[in-house]
């Protein structure tokens, strides 16, 4: 079986400013955006143990309705990013960081 990976991660600082619940909220709806994006299924964990609150995404590479293979290129990647970033700004977390390609696109 292969997967991908996304790991969404907060500064310690951030991570202590908003209670564990907000991180849990917003881990959650990224989760909802993935499948609705790639039509894959997707698990998740979230590790409140560390110094920075941070979330593992395994995302199933095969969509399981249709059988096709999820195609990450530059776009989808894109996409999925600004679709990300606006799940944070819904929580006032910090988004991610984008490359200046990705901005200028």
């Amino acid at each position: 079986m292969e997967y991908k990976q996304i790991i969404l991660s907060f500064t310690e600082a951030e991570s202590e400013q908003y209670p564990t619940e907000t991180f849990l909220l917003a881990f959650r709806d990224v989760m909802e955006m993935i499948v609705a994006n790639t039509g894959c299924q997707v698990a998740y964990a979230v590790h409140t143990n560390t110094d920075n609150i941070h979330a593992h995404y395994i995302v199933n590479s095969v969509q399981y309705y249709t059988g096709n293979k999820l195609q990450l290129n530059y776009q989808t990647t894109r996409k999925l990013k600004l679709d990300i970033n606006y799940v944070l700004k819904k929580y006032e977390l910090s988004p991610i960081r984008l490359t200046m390609a990705e901005k200028e696109a």
